[in-house]
């Protein structure tokens, strides 16, 4: 998330070159930003969140874009609160799990990271390693909120429309499919050898009659 954030805000221009685009993607930054600040005070204290909420929606009442403003209201409250206290709950018992799935989260993301800017460099093109990481950063964003059935050519579409003004026509396409192949079709080819083997119900009947 900061990733993308620092791409938006700063590296606009992968996006689009025209000064409207550009600027509208450094607003969603920004946006993006404030929410996700939001969120993480939300977790310690509702009542600035609060606060804030009650404003914009207030905002929306006026502009007539919503009829119930204290329907909505509530309604992001309780979820924010629902939030702040499976947080708490978590922190609580299982930080240990929290730190390590954060440590390991982080370096399977630049683990992907690092593996398609490799591709690209062995094929001897130059992108800088910053503006890299902003573009493939975003990319990986994108990709994980595409719908399903269907994300995979949109994840292609996407890896296009971001690295097609970096990579000639002619070897995009190659690696598109590296890309996809060692980041999304091998580990899901393994994961699903290690479920069949580990967690079928065979395997765990098996276990149970050895118990």
């Amino acid at each position: 998330m900061i990733m993308v954030i620092v791409s938006l805000i700063f590296y606009s221009d992968i996006f689009g070159t025209a000064p409207i685009i550009s600027f509208l993607v450094k607003v969603t930054g920004v946006l993006l930003f404030l929410i996700f600040l939001l969120f993480i005070v939300g977790l310690y204290n509702p009542g600035p969140v609060k606060t804030v909420i009650s404003f914009i929606i207030m905002i929306f009442y006026k502009l007539k874009l919503t009829k119930h403003p204290d329907e909505y209201k509530n309604k992001i409250l309780k979820h924010i609160l629902l939030a702040r206290d499976s947080f708490n709950k978590f922190m609580g018992k299982k930080f240990l799990y929290l730190l390590v799935g954060f440590i390991l989260s982080f370096f399977m993301l630049l683990s992907v990271i690092l593996m398609i800017l490799s591709f690209i460099k062995g094929f001897g093109i130059h992108i800088s390693i910053f503006r890299g990481i902003a573009i493939t950063s975003s990319l990986i964003f994108l990709v994980t909120f595409l719908p399903t059935p269907g994300s995979s050519g949109l994840g292609e579409g996407v890896y296009y429309l971001l690295y097609k003004d970096y990579i000639p026509s002619h070897i995009i396409g190659i690696l598109m499919f590296l890309w996809r192949f060692f980041a999304q079709y091998l580990t899901s080819f393994l994961g699903a050898i290690v479920a069949i083997k580990y967690y079928s119900d065979n395997e765990l009947d098996s276990k149970i009659r050895k118990k």
